[in-house]
This record gives C-alpha cells, structure tokens and sequence, in this order.
C-alpha cells in the first residue's frame, strides 16, 4: 500500500514540474514587487508642517524625513545621506544643522506582504532669521537624498546553439527589482561555435540622477556622469565588448545598449538559465514641502 500511495506522489510531482517547466522556456517572474524606487523618502507629517497651519517669525522648525526601503535586500543607514537643499540651506536666511546626517537605523527589505518599515532621519531645527516685511512669507524646505545601490536584475536566457531554438528573450515584470537603474530591453541572438550574443539596455527610470560621489562640490557636468557598474556571475562566463571603463558603463541622456557574449558548454545545452546582472551606482534626489512663516 505504501509502495502505492509512493508511486502516485511521484507521478504527480513529475506531472507538476512538467507543468511548471512546460518547454523548458517559461519561467515566472523573480521579484513580487518591482518599480522605478529603490527608497520612497517624504516629509514626516507635521516636520515641517503644512503650509496650513503655519510658523510665526524665528519659530523652531522640525525637520524629519522618513524613507522606506522597498527591495528585499537591507540598505545600511551609513550608505544614505541627507542633507537641506535651496532656501533651508542658505546660512543667511535659515540657522540651523546645515550637515549631512544619516537615518537612525538601517533600512530593512520588504517583506512577502509588502511591509516595510518607516525609518525616521531628523534633520534637527531651523528657523528664519531675517525679517519678514510682508505679512507673511511661503519658502520651500528641500532636502536632498543620496545613496549607494546594487539592483540585482534577474532575466532568464535560453541556453542553445540552434538558432532555430532561440527566442528574442525580453524583460519580463518581476525581473527587476524596485530600482531607480533598471535593465529595459534585453535580446538574445546566436553567435559562434560555443557563444551566444545578447545585449541589454540599462537605464535611469527613476526621478534623480546617477552622480559620481554624493553632494560632491565638483562642476555639476562631472558630478552628474552616469556611471554605473555592471558585474556578472563569475561561473556565467561573459565579456561585454562596450564597457566604457574597467567594469563601468557611462549612461548618454540616461541611458546605454551594452553588447556582451556569453560561453556555451556545446555538449549542455538547451535549457533555461537565470543570468543575474548587478548594476551598482549612487542616486541622488530631493524632496520639498512649501511651508507658511507669519510676520510675528
């Protein structure tokens, strides 16, 4: 009888991998949650408050910003850095902490349910120093994000030599993770006697921008080149032929087409295979409120 009930649980899970596989070509999706942020970042309610309820004269100002972390990956707090931006920066009109400062914990991943926990960075107490003459005045509080991020993107190759077999592979939802530098367009197509080509469009879909160090004091032409790494499985065995610097790429207007070639064991072939490709870069964005100071 047990010999029996072993029999059919075998074929059954035969007949559910059968299903699972189907052509060898098929496979789902790697990330439940994806989308152009890697860290949503606003005001905390009420720091600075609504330009409703406003602040009279040299009131003390709370600044909090509060981000959350939407990969699956845990963010360390010292790879994020804050700092004011514009008016709240002006040691002229505003007193205040002008330096950088980082959240109180590390940022970590989304969960199965998509929770993620609210980390609060205080950017301490400002106020307006000079006189208002009007009977009240609307300055915009903006405070700058950067961090630092490796987005694993995961597409899946069909690994063959029959170019009959090929399949002009695309990026499918779930592929990538939630990151501001996503890979948009991928193909796949036949090469030599033990290669295959591909090529992959990385660009920038998030809000900000790529720069070379965070909130350097460098012309903003410099500090604003896109760089970003590209690293690959050692055991995948791939050579890119338009890397632009050592394992860098340099995005033009947001975005770049790399050309890479991947070895193929002529004697394995034929099946499906996760490739994983890691884009690493530091992103820089702000966000702003418009707050209300009264004459007093």
């Amino acid at each position: 009888m047990k010999v029996k009930y072993m029999i059919i649980f075998v074929l059954a899970l035969v007949l559910f991998i059968m299903g699972c596989q189907s052509d060898g070509q098929q496979l789902s999706g790697h990330y439940k949650f994806t989308g152009p942020s890697a860290i949503v970042v606003s005001f905390a309610e009420d720091a600075p408050t609504e330009a409703s309820n406003y602040y009279f004269g040299d009131d003390p100002i709370l600044v909090e910003v509060e981000l959350k972390n939407l990969g699956i990956k845990t963010i360390a707090q010292n790879d994020i850095k804050l700092k004011f931006r514009g008016l709240a920066a002006d040691n002229s009109r505003f007193t205040g902490n002008k330096g950088i400062v980082h959240p109180e914990s590390d940022l970590t991943g989304i969960d199965i349910n998509g929770y993620s926990e609210t980390i609060i960075a205080s950017m301490g107490d400002i106020s307006y120093k000079l006189p208002i003459e009007e009977l009240s005045i609307d300055p915009e509080i903006e405070a700058e994000i950067c961090y630092n991020y490796v987005a694993n993107i995961k597409p899946d190759f069909y690994i063959t030599l029959d170019p009959t077999k090929l399949t002009n592979t695309q990026i499918k939802t779930g592929d990538n993770p939630p990151s501001p530098v996503q890979i948009t367009a991928l193909t796949v197509s036949g090469g030599q006697s033990d290669t295959m080509r591909f090529e992959f469009v990385v660009k920038n879909v998030g809000n900000g921008g790529i720069v070379n160090e965070c909130f350097a004091k460098q012309e903003r032409t410099t500090r604003m080149e896109e760089w970003v790494t590209v690293n690959f499985e050692p055991g995948d065995k791939i050579t890119c032929s338009n890397f632009d610097s050592g394992n860098k790429i340099k995005l033009r207007n947001g975005e770049k087409r790399v050309r890479c070639e991947i070895q193929v064991d002529p004697s394995n072939v034929d099946y499906s295979k996760t490739v994983p490709i890691d884009l690493g870069f530091t992103y820089e964005t702000s966000i702003l409120k418009e707050i209300e100071i009264v004459r007093p």
